[in-house]
């Protein structure tokens, strides 16, 4: 028997099963998903160290004017910029810093784990690509985007603290310092 013949008039077995998906889904800040994005967007975040070799890291942190929140540099690519051009980009808008990329440690679209924002205008889900990169050149300063920005240790990063971008920086300390090698998926 088809199970579509037993459902209510104008209930369809994939509605209620992306429906069911949808309550389990939780935004960047851990709050629940009720409506579905209607954007998919690449994006960025950059984790800057200051000396790769010298553990723990200190990194670069801003908090975040849009949500109070503190995380890492990075946002969303624009026509015409590869992913790398979107990263380099984000982090100097967002902290005055060219950066040098040096390895990509993780990729996540996982609408259960933080993929999804929600903004005034609606959700959107991304597909975030994680860098660790080094300074090159520039001035720390905050941007429109940011209410501060500086150094911090890893063990020691101020709070409330993006759950996705602590993920990120996990991902980040096990490529680099433990030598895994691969990017990871999620």
């Amino acid at each position: 028997m088809n199970p579509e013949h037993i459902l209510p008039e104008g209930f369809s077995l994939t509605y209620g099963i992306r429906q069911t998906q949808l309550a389990t889904f939780r935004d960047s800040l851990g709050h629940p998903v009720r409506i579905w994005p209607k954007v998919l967007l690449p994006s960025t975040t950059v984790i800057v160290v200051e000396d790769l070799y010298a553990f723990p890291w200190n990194v670069l942190v801003h908090q975040r004017a849009d949500n109070q929140h503190w995380g890492f540099p990075g946002g969303a690519q624009e026509v015409g910029e590869s992913i790398q051009d979107c990263a380099i980009r984000e982090c100097e808008e967002e902290s005055g810093y060219l950066v040098h990329l040096y390895r990509l440690t993780s990729v996540d679209s996982d609408p259960m784990h933080g993929a999804i924002v929600q903004y005034q205008d609606g959700p959107a889900q991304y597909t975030n690509l994680t860098f660790v990169a080094t300074v090159l050149s520039g001035t720390l300063r905050v941007s429109r985007e940011s209410l501060a920005v500086r150094w911090a240790s890893i063990h020691d990063l101020p709070a409330p603290f993006l759950d996705a971008h602590l993920w990120r920086l996990h991902q980040a300390l096990m490529h680099v310092h433990e030598s895994k090698g691969h990017t990871s998926f999620r």
